[in-house]
């Protein structure tokens, strides 16, 4: 949900792996005998009212690599350049 707050703001770039794709909000239903059903029933959407119903894509794919994390340098190196403008 964090991730999807800055999705379409100007300068605001995502770095790392796909989403899990998980669907945000279950409703609990009570079922006669008192036992509870939750279901998936609705998805994020950003400001623009765009859903997600799968995955959320980075902006840069950034590989894992053993024993870094490649998606911080990554962003660090992208913060880097945005402030030399």
């Amino acid at each position: 949900m964090t991730a999807v707050s800055f999705l379409g703001q100007a300068n605001a770039r995502t770095f790392g792996q796909p989403s899990g794709g998980y669907i945000t909000a279950n409703q609990t239903f009570v079922l006669s005998d008192g036992s509870n059903l939750l279901l998936a029933t609705s998805y994020v959407a950003d400001r623009n009212k765009k859903a997600y119903l799968k995955r959320i894509d980075p902006d840069v794919l950034v590989k894992d690599v053993a024993g870094g994390d490649a998606a911080l340098m990554a962003a660090q190196a992208w913060l880097g350049e945005s402030l030399k403008k």
